[in-house]
């Protein structure tokens, strides 16, 4: 290289500086991440020295930005508090909607999230606090959408769930990790976010047999020893009875499979009476050795995706709003530092 080219090095492509973003992801096992969770957690810190429940990013810090991280505290009033007052008095008082792109954490489908479902999961939602209680945090997002779609004349905001694809990150594990611990991470992390909000019986034996279908097939575990295909489930579903039994069943086997695993005995009827502060759930909320390492990379190949798409929607002229866990802004904070430059 001459000495030209080094005092006037060539401008970086927006695909290089992607890149660099999420080269700058340090991995959600990271010292950051992990103080961080630490001195958020009431269980291990003291009342006066708790951080504060969120954590937002603006880039720029004055100014229309370009790019915002809301870090929150899932289902934590202040947290949400205070998203709702930066988006309105941050963000939506100072530059077009349309130019807004929300992304949201957690909305899973088998077609990509977008506008259009967003505005189906609103439908008879009257008010923004009827939206958070329903779908907590993201229900924000999910007003402002609908909220602006309602306008004459409308007005688009575009929103997205950018998860990577669950299969195409168990098989980026199955290196590292064995079938039984990213099944046995799968089914805890569900767990934790779904059996605690629940009312006791409200988990119905077929629900947990296709999760534990889903879960068996995303991590190749053989837990299940008595598969049947399509096309024989479809004929059992003609007699309800005969199909509840083959729920029971199915749930049963992945059960046995998982009380192995992790040396523990739990059993459907318990799993559909339990109460969220039983010691069934304390029991499945502490996870420990392999599982909780499955977690850290799992978390880690999420946030490689979402740093993409952000890129890729600034690339687009959009100004991301991104809402997900406060976790996640640590983690991502030097990458985000970084995506900034798509902006100058």
């Amino acid at each position: 290289m001459s000495q030209r080219d080094l005092l006037n090095p060539p401008e970086k492509t927006n695909e290089q500086i992607i890149s660099e973003a999420v080269g700058e992801l340090k991995g959600f096992g990271s010292a950051e991440v992990q103080r961080f969770q630490k001195d958020s957690d009431p269980r291990q810190t003291s009342p006066e020295s708790l951080i504060k429940p969120f954590k937002k990013l603006a880039f720029p810090n004055e100014g229309p930005r370009e790019l915002t991280f809301f870090g929150v505290t899932h289902g934590e009033t202040e947290s949400i508090t205070e998203l709702r007052t930066d988006l309105r008095e941050n963000v939506l008082s100072q530059q077009d909607p349309e130019k807004i792109a929300f992304m949201i954490e957690g909305r899973h489908s088998d077609t990509p999230y977008d506008r259009e479902q967003a505005l189906k999961d609103m439908e008879g939602v009257s008010s923004i606090d009827e939206a958070i209680e329903k779908f907590g945090e993201s229900g924000v997002a999910l007003w402002c959408v609908a909220d602006y779609a309602r306008r004459d004349p409308p007005i688009t905001v575009e929103i997205s769930s950018p998860e990577a694809s669950e299969a195409d990150i168990a098989n980026s594990l199955k290196s590292e990790f064995g079938a039984d611990d990213i099944a046995a991470y799968l089914t805890l992390r569900q767990w934790t976010t779904e059996l605690g909000t629940r009312r006791s019986g409200d988990y119905s034996v077929l629900e947990f047999a296709k999760q534990a279908f889903h879960f068996s097939e995303v991590s190749g575990v053989d837990w299940i020893r008595d598969k049947k295909t399509e096309s024989e489930i479809r004929e059992l579903m003609k007699d309800s009875e005969k199909f509840q039994e083959y729920g029971k069943l199915v749930g049963q086997q992945f059960l046995d499979g998982l009380n192995v695993k992790l040396g523990l005995s739990i059993t459907l009827e318990q799993l559909r009476d339990r109460k969220a502060d039983d010691a069934l759930m304390k029991e499945i909320n502490t996870p420990s050795g392999a599982v909780g390492g499955v977690g850290a990379r799992w978390n880690t190949e999420r946030d490689k995706f979402l740093v993409k798409e952000i890129g890729n929607a600034m690339i687009r002229g959009k100004r991301p709003y991104v809402i997900f866990g406060a976790s996640h802004a640590v983690h991502c904070e030097p990458a985000l530092q970084k995506l900034a430059e798509l902006a100058k």
